[in-house]
């Protein structure tokens, strides 16, 4: 009996430990390559951590995790939501060193990418811009949160229903690039990993948005 009460006191003790809300972690690839150091610099450095802790509400949170000393930054992020639309309104939560707000001058990615909803770095941007170790944080809520959750998002970021694009400027050599999302990657131990810049690679997805101009 006691090794009976024992067990259940334990089983009782871990339901009780808050869990960790689930998380996909997604890389980026250059939308149109003007230059491909940046490029892969771009690839390497960018993410973007998807969580959903509250049913009504997901979170998107973009990393720059480029080594201290680095000079590119992410100027703007771009969602494309095109109907039926999974979100309806967005909330900034600017990060240590970050300071958006609604709206981006261009409005929209090159060839008519389609975005929905955007968010620009106040000038100046290479001050107030998502730089090295720098996060910005844009939550979202979710139109119908009966029907839709975090898998629901991933799966349409999957299908090229949903999208996420991002400005990147700043590069050594002047040149500034955009890139939307890339496929997935493996979820870290812990989120922290990315607040010390050890993202790992993810696989490459390059789109034309052709599907946005139809």
């Amino acid at each position: 009996m006691k090794r009976l009460a024992g067990l259940l006191l334990t089983i009782v003790a871990f339901c009780a430990v808050p869990r960790a809300a689930s998380a996909d972690v997604f890389g980026f690839g250059c939308y149109q390559m003007a230059n491909l150091p940046n490029c892969l610099a771009l690839e390497a450095q960018m993410r973007v951590v998807v969580t959903q802790s509250d049913p009504d509400w997901l979170s998107f949170k973009f990393y720059n995790n480029a080594p201290s000393g680095s000079t590119f930054f992410i100027d703007g992020v771009y969602f494309s939501d095109p109907p039926p639309s999974l979100f309806s309104g967005a909330t900034i939560i600017n990060g240590p060193g970050t300071l958006f707000t609604t709206g981006c001058s261009p409005s929209d990615l090159p060839n008519q990418w389609g975005a929905t909803y955007c968010a620009d770095a106040t000038a100046p941007g290479k001050t107030n811009g998502i730089n090295a170790g720098e996060y910005l944080e844009i939550k979202y809520m979710l139109s119908n949160p009966k029907t839709t959750s975090l898998s629901t998002v991933v799966n349409a970021l999957w299908a090229n229903t949903f999208d996420i694009g991002i400005k990147v400027q700043g590069f050594s050599n002047g040149g500034s690039e955009w890139a939307t999302i890339g496929n997935t990657v493996p979820e870290p131990a812990t989120l922290a990993l990315f607040t010390l810049g050890l993202g790992v690679a993810g696989l490459r997805r390059r789109r034309l948005g052709a599907r946005k101009a139809s």
